[in-house]
């Protein structure tokens, strides 16, 4: 059996104590937040993980009108990946009912549309643009920092 038969096993005992596909199910989820979060890096995304209670991630744009994307391995439906589009920071706030939109059985799939959904919602950061400047709490979050370096770096080279 390869690893992504454990779907072929679901409610499968191993022993009297254990059940065996859990930990494939488990492994597949870290796989599915640690690739989740490298391709939130690649194409300029936050990124927010929702924990192993509910295996959900988010992913959002932090400019004004940004675009979001959630994503779940939903039991009810086969251990399958699920996405959400609501505007919604924190993966365990959406109700799973709101997850509607089926991106694929395997991680593999979901994680090819992910990275097309990233790559083509993709946003050019215009350095003189107000509004990518966010505020937390008193001070600037490091998004305006990160900005600012930006500006440098492209001054240094022209």
């Amino acid at each position: 059996m390869t690893k992504q038969d454990w779907r072929l096993r679901i409610g499968e005992k191993t022993s009297k104590y254990e059940v065996g596909w859990r930990s494939e199910l488990y492994k597949e989820a870290m796989d599915f937040v640690d690739k989740s979060l490298t391709l939130a890096r690649l194409y300029n995304w936050n990124f927010r993980g929702g924990g192993t209670r509910n295996y959900a991630i988010t992913l959002f744009q932090n400019i004004r009108d940004g675009k979001y994307i959630s994503i779940r391995i939903i039991p009810m439906k086969g251990y399958s990946y699920y996405a959400s589009f609501v505007k919604e920071g924190n993966p365990n706030n959406i109700e799973i009912n709101q997850y509607d939109t089926y991106i694929g059985a395997t991680l593999e799939e979901a994680m090819e549309y992910l990275r097309n959904f990233l790559s083509e919602n993709q946003y050019v950061i215009d350095l003189n643009r107000h509004e990518l400047i966010q505020y937390k709490g008193n001070g600037y979050d490091k998004w305006f920092l990160n900005i600012l370096w930006m500006k440098e770096a492209m001054d240094r080279n022209n």
